[in-house]
């Protein structure tokens, strides 16, 4: 028999002998091989290709031609009619092209209203394909037929089959189909035949001279595509299919590029943090193992045998887990799918396997285990008396332990304070992971001096430290994985509850939390100003004014200018060479301010402002003085307010209420009835502000909205209002239930972990507890001290990881560019509460297991 079967065999007979740890250890690999595989499917599934991103802006169209002028000269159903002619005289032949009518289409039904983008083309068309998805129904092919969006079905309460309108029409239309785009399922659009759409999408008009206000509904426009190549239309604007996918890529690679070392060090660390667990594992694998190895060495096999047969235990032992852990993380990948897309709000593409993930999957399961078995594999070389007879090593001199610790801490401090430098999210983690083995190489050069510690405790903690002082290399190894495991959580928590808090303190609200803001370019009854109010919870309604000049003589019943307070933003803007971007930093104003001066009565001033008006504040405002709530705008005590368009000026007496203006659609300059008529102009007739309280508890529903903005526009026409409910940064909220599911998952981990590890930790004490039994110690006072020593060493290893996280953590946000909040604390402690008691309850149960001698050594 050759020498490489009689070590086959004797690694099939190790592994089938000790079933319970050969499934401890296939446990331990599988479960982050899983987590890893799984998370590379759900990566590979989620990732939209450039095609795909282009295909839903575009469809198969290689040239999208565009002429607004021609458009406004002729209205969107002329247009229509004639566009494809006069694009083959601007070509000076023939073109094939499909059309797509675009602009402001609401939807309305069962008394609600919810504002959507319309679309006029036919999904049928074979260069439509890939814009929108349906999901249920057919395409609106038909005069009368209408496809809705999922997020506009939903707020309507309706399906295929009900009835809608559109727009100003109180025609109804059959709702035929319901569609999503790919990209956000949360897109509120319509789709429509395009000669449907011209007939009710508002067309330009090339009277307007002066700009309207951004509440204005937007004007419509057709985009004509082809799947043939144009270069060049006389008077038609052409985008090409290579700019489309030029724009894409550019704002793909804009998004992702904060994403990539995120994710390369998300890598690295995984790799890293299985190389130490599975090291620590077969560290106390080959310890517990010891009296096993020492039978072959005194059976005649050498160093390398019993190495080769260490190393083939971790080689087959990662084959099974890598197989388990694809079959599983493939599995979970296709169960979590739906969850995902839906938390996502995308429509991911079928279950997708890259082979480059799976190839490195294979390799981390089955070279990983090999490796770390191979570098335990040192330690065969042992006493074999002692080995045999189940006495420990001799603890070696901690002169070197010292050295060593001052080495691997000094290379982690420089991979920390480098990687903040240099902004490289790897090197921080590299470093933080170096600094977890300084520690753990810490402990165990410290522990033999806390072996008779404890004085004053109680006996079992007391006896649970000094089984770890008596066996520090046990301690150390132990405390590495739960150390790296709580170094993994906390940045993980640390770096997501950054970025939610960075989301929100970069987010600018339009109004304050849970209140509804309206600009309308029609000015409504009194009549349904109310119906808003009872729609929107009998809140009251504040009405603002804005301040214009008087009308030119033969003003036409259009918006023809207001009254705006300079800034420090339009001034900046005035400069030369000079860019929003840049007057925005030098400033401060981080979005609006809307500087446009407005008129309001005492009452609904306060409404607005929240807040009682002071004796001082009310007799200035009665007076006819501005009231300003930006220091900025007023900074001597005087405006400067001039006319939209025009370069007069006047200087009006401000009072300051405010220091900073907090939210970018609240105007920042209010004026009384009298102090407007001391400026000389009027209440633009066309065009006024809304502002409605947040009700007592949280924000108006998707519902309120929607009913108020039906009793608005069903007065004024559809279109004609900007209605908007300030709801917060959905973004925040994405990146807050991210780090929830985040923490869940550790916490599992965290516990799976522990209780596998003390499983094999517990192994190593059989001795202490076998000798207790044989001396009579009862077996529920064995089973707590295992536990007692389980959760002594597990709190050992929670403490180094907390430390090295709370000197990690800067580092990372610094790269990260965020702040620091307590929150993730929070969680770190929910994991290390679950870990101990994991830890205790796997003590208790390995140690409740332990017999006498004789059987601890069969």
């Amino acid at each position: 028999m050759s020498a490489n079967r009689v070590t086959w065999l004797l690694v099939t007979r190790s592994l089938r002998r000790h079933r319970s740890r050969t499934l401890t250890l296939v446990l331990v690999l599988t479960i982050p091989l899983a987590i890893a595989c799984g998370l590379s499917v759900l990566y590979s599934t989620a990732d939209f290709s450039t095609e795909r991103g282009v295909s839903e802006i575009a469809g198969r169209s290689q040239t999208v031609l565009t002429n607004g002028d021609f458009t406004a000269e002729r209205g969107l159903v002329r247009a229509l009619a004639e566009g494809p002619d006069a694009i083959g005289r601007a070509l000076g032949h023939p073109l094939a092209v499909a059309p797509e009518v675009v602009g402001d289409l609401p939807a309305s039904a069962q008394g609600r209203q919810v504002a959507s983008a319309g679309f006029g083309l036919d999904l049928s068309a074979p260069v439509h394909q890939g814009r929108f998805l349906l999901e249920r129904g057919r395409a609106a092919t038909a005069a009368g037929e209408v496809v809705l969006s999922r997020e506009v079905a939903k707020r309507l309460g309706v399906g295929a089959g009900f009835a809608v309108t559109l727009g100003q029409s109180s025609t109804p239309m059959e709702v035929t189909g319901i569609a999503v785009a790919a990209t956000d399922t949360t897109r509120q659009f319509v789709i429509t035949s395009p000669e449907q759409a011209a007939q009710l999408i508002v067309t330009p008009s090339p009277s307007i001279t002066q700009p309207v206000l951004p509440g204005k509904q937007q004007i419509g426009l057709i985009n004509w595509h082809t799947e043939e190549r144009v270069s060049d239309a006389r008077d038609w604007s052409i985008v090409t299919r290579e700019q489309l996918t030029t724009h894409y890529r550019a704002q793909a690679e804009g998004e992702d590029a904060g994403a990539v070392p995120s994710i390369v060090g998300a890598a690295i660390l995984v790799f890293a943090e299985l190389g130490l667990i599975l090291g620590a594992v077969y560290a106390i694998t080959v310890r517990s193992g010891r009296r096993e190895l020492a039978l072959l060495a005194v059976a005649g096999a050498g160093p390398g045998t019993r190495r080769a047969v260490i190393t083939g235990q971790g080689l087959l032992t990662g084959v099974i887990a890598t197989v388990l852990g694809l079959v599983l993380g493939v599995l979970g990948a296709w169960a979590l799918v739906p969850f995902a897309q839906q938390s996502a709000h995308q429509v991911w593409q079928p279950l997708t396997l890259q082979p480059l993930l799976l190839i490195t999957v294979l390799v981390l399961g089955i070279g990983t285990p090999a490796l770390a078995a191979r570098i335990a594999a040192r330690g065969v070389r042992t006493d074999v008396v002692a080995a045999v007879r189940g006495l420990p090593d001799e603890i070696r001199s901690t002169r070197r332990g010292y050295a060593a610790v001052a080495g691997w801490g000094v290379a982690g401090v420089l991979m920390l304070l480098a990687g903040s430098s240099f902004g490289s999210i790897p090197l921080v983690l590299l470093g933080a992971l170096t600094l977890v083995i300084a520690s753990a190489l810490l402990v165990r050069a410290v522990l033999p001096g806390t072996a008779n510690g404890g004085r004053g405790w109680r006996l079992l903690p007391r006896m649970g430290m000094r089984l770890a002082g008596q066996a520090p290399a046990r301690a150390a190894t132990l405390g590495v994985v739960i150390a790296s495991l709580t170094l993994i959580g906390g940045l993980a928590l640390t770096a997501m509850a950054g970025l939610t808090d960075q989301v929100r303190a970069n987010y600018v609200a339009a109004s304050p939390p849970g209140s509804a803001f309206v600009l309308t370019t029609k000015y409504p009854r009194p009549g349904t100003l109310a119906q808003v109010s009872q729609a929107l919870a009998n809140r009251p309604v504040a009405a603002l004014g804005i301040a214009s000049p008087p009308p030119p003589a033969g003003a036409p019943q259009t918006y023809w200018g207001h009254f705006s307070v300079r800034t420090p933003l339009t001034e900046c803007l005035t400069e030369p060479a000079s860019t929003p971007e840049k007057c925005r930093q030098r400033t401060g104003f981080r979005a609006g301010p809307d500087n446009r001066v407005v008129v309001a009565d005492e009452s609904a001033l306060q409404l607005v402002l929240g807040k009682e008006l002071t004796s001082a504040q009310r007799a200035a405002f009665a007076a006819g003085s501005m009231l300003v709530t930006d220091r900025r705008v007023a900074p001597s005590g005087q405006s400067t307010v001039e006319v939209s368009g025009q370069q007069e000026k006047r200087s009006v007496p401000a009072v300051v209420i405010a220091e900073t203006a907090p939210y970018s659609q609240i105007p920042v300059a209010f004026l009384s009835p009298a102090g407007l008529a001391k400026l000389g102009g009027v209440i633009q007739p066309t065009t006024a502000y809304f502002y409605v309280p947040a009700p007592d508890q949280g924000a108006f529903s998707a519902e309120q909205e929607d009913e108020a903005r039906a009793a608005l526009t069903a007065d004024i026409g559809a279109g004609f209002a900007q209605f908007q409910v300030e709801r917060g940064p959905a973004a925040a909220e994405v990146y807050q239930t991210a780090t929830l599911a985040l923490a869940i998952l550790l916490i599992l981990v965290a516990g799976t972990m522990a209780y596998v590890v003390v499983t094999l930790a517990v192994q190593e004490i059989r001795p202490d507890l076998s000798a207790m039994a044989a001396a009579g110690a009862e077996r529920r006072f064995r089973s707590w001290l295992a536990g007692s020593h389980a959760a002594i060493v597990t709190a050992l290893g929670l403490v180094v990881g907390l430390l090295v996280t709370a000197v990690s953590a800067p580092a990372l946000l610094s790269v990260l560019h965020v702040g620091w909040t307590p929150w993730p604390w929070v969680g770190l402690i929910a994991i290390a509460v679950v870990a101990v008691a994991v830890a205790t309850f796997a003590g208790r149960v390995a140690g409740s297991r332990v017999g006498t001698v004789l059987r601890a050594e069969s």
